[in-house]
């Protein structure tokens, strides 16, 4: 009797490749946010923090790990890089950009047609850039980065006066003022004061950089099995 071919999903277990972690904050996060509506208090602060942390879980070290022969049974089985890459792709950033969206749209985001698609277009940016980039080892660089940067611009009182002016609509910084900001904080692209032009380049560049990212995974050059 021939055994059963190895799961991708098993593999991405055995690996680590997948951030489980985020599940418990997502529940946890959840329950303080249904808490704080009861209380009569806004708790959008949860959904916000959701968003921070999904290019984080949507780090995988996919490439290093096949790189370092730990895939190397699994493509001997007959599994594909391509949909080794799309596995990953859905449980590590498509499935947790849905809960995190789901959490901030029910934190009382007002949703509309217009309200979700600029959220959509920071979802696909934060969590592509956060995945492409988490393909290898440090995987958690791009959102702890993203983390830095929006805490410097707290900090700093020019960054802190920046951001409040987008925020309200009114003296809008210069275009590169502006793209440093969006860049360094693309949840500030959800507010409808923002160009919707940052929010299409938003778009496009998470689309680009997850669409670089299945290539490079399937084209990567490997030690051990090379199955396309």
């Amino acid at each position: 009797m021939t055994p059963p071919a190895p799961s991708p999903l098993r593999w991405l277990l055995l690996t680590r490749a997948l951030n489980l972690w985020f599940y418990p904050v997502s529940i946890a996060l959840a329950i303080w946010m249904i808490v704080g509506r009861a209380a009569g208090q806004r708790a959008t602060f949860a959904g916000y923090f959701l968003l921070f942390l999904l290019p984080i879980a949507a780090g995988t070290g996919l490439l290093s790990a096949a790189r370092a022969g730990e895939m190397d049974l699994l493509f001997g089985a007959g599994e594909t890089r391509s949909h080794l890459w799309w596995q990953a792709f859905a449980l590590s950033f498509v499935l947790p950009g849905i809960v995190a969206t789901a959490i901030f749209v029910a934190g009382g985001f007002e949703l509309t047609l217009a309200s979700a698609a600029r959220l959509g277009t920071v979802v696909c940016f934060t969590g592509g850039v956060g995945f492409a980039a988490g393909l290898v080892e440090m995987r958690y660089t791009a959102g702890i980065v993203w983390l830095l940067t929006r805490l410097l611009i707290v900090m700093v009182p020019s960054g802190l006066s920046a951001v409040a002016a987008l925020e309200r609509g009114q003296q809008l910084p210069g275009p590169f003022v502006t793209s440093l900001i969006v860049v360094a904080a693309p949840e500030i692209a959800i507010g409808p004061s923002v160009p919707a032009m940052y929010s299409g380049a938003c778009l496009l560049a998470g689309a680009a950089v997850i669409a670089w990212s299945y290539h490079h995974f399937t084209h990567a050059d490997l030690v051990g099995k090379r199955s396309q």
